[in-house]
Parts: structure tokens; C-alpha cells; sequence
């Protein structure tokens, strides 16, 4: 089970198992973890077709070992919460540089999605399984 704050690497049936979006590995942040759910802020990569468009309930946050585990500019979208039940994430898919991010970042995150109109993506449990052969089947 991960804890809060840790950050995965992750192939993800979103928005459908049979989107192009499945094919890159994102980052997902730990919003809150308990008993068998897991909710995610996901992360994207600042492009220069992206720079400008900001919106309320979003973080820009750059390379900082001391912060977060992102080896380019980031933007994390606290307006969609990702929820997947019943999936056990392994270890192997936490994040190299550092495993999460740190404490004002995490408040930050949480302070943002409070102010933002919320959504909730619930995930495939059977896509997610099918997609990360690391993961497994909670139960």
C-alpha cells in the first residue's frame, strides 16, 4: 500500500483502456491512501505548447531533488483526483530520484484541491493490472 506524498510511475487507462495515453508512463502523486483505495493527483510535463495555460486547481512545479522527483518542469492537476480500488502498487514503480514529495508541496497540493471543482476519475482495476504487471490484485 503507499502512503501519502509518494509518487508512482504508471501506465493508466485513462480517460479508456484503449486511449494513446496508455502507452506513456505518467506520474501519479498519493493523495490519500486507505484501506484498499488509492486516490492520485496526476503529474504531466510542461511543454512549450502548454506553458501558458495554467488553470486554477494546477501546480507548475520544476526539477528539485529537496521538492519532488521530476527530472523536467511538471504540472500537477489537482482538479481530477485519480481513485483505483484493489490494486497493490509495488515498490518497483516508486520514483528514483527521491520516492515522494515533500511536505509543502504535499500541503500545497491539498490546499489547491480544496479551492478547485472536483472530479474524481475512478481507474479500471483489471486495466491497471493488465497494464503494470508489477501490480497486484488487493484484496
Amino acid at each position: 500500500m503507499l502512503n501519502n506524498k509518494q509518487v508512482i510511475t504508471l501506465l493508466s487507462p485513462w480517460p479508456n483502456s484503449s486511449s494513446p495515453l496508455t502507452k506513456i508512463r505518467h506520474m501519479y502523486i498519493c493523495k490519500e491512501s486507505h484501506d484498499n483505495t488509492c486516490e492520485f493527483f496526476i503529474c504531466t510535463h510542461i511543454s512549450p505548447d502548454n506553458l501558458n495555460e495554467i488553470q486554477s486547481g494546477m501546480v507548475d512545479e520544476f526539477p528539485d531533488v529537496t521538492r519532488n522527483p521530476f527530472r523536467r518542469p511538471t504540472r500537477i492537476n489537482c482538479r481530477i483526483v485519480h481513485k483505483s480500488t484493489g490494486v497493490d502498487y509495488d515498490a518497483s514503480l516508486l520514483t528514483t530520484i527521491r520516492p515522494d514529495i515533500c511536505d509543502e508541496l504535499y500541503e500545497r497540493l491539498l490546499q489547491e484541491y480544496d479551492h478547485s471543482f472536483k472530479l474524481v476519475a475512478v481507474l479500471d482495476t483489471e486495466a491497471i493490472l493488465a497494464l503494470n504487471p508489477t501490480t497486484t490484485r488487493r484484496i
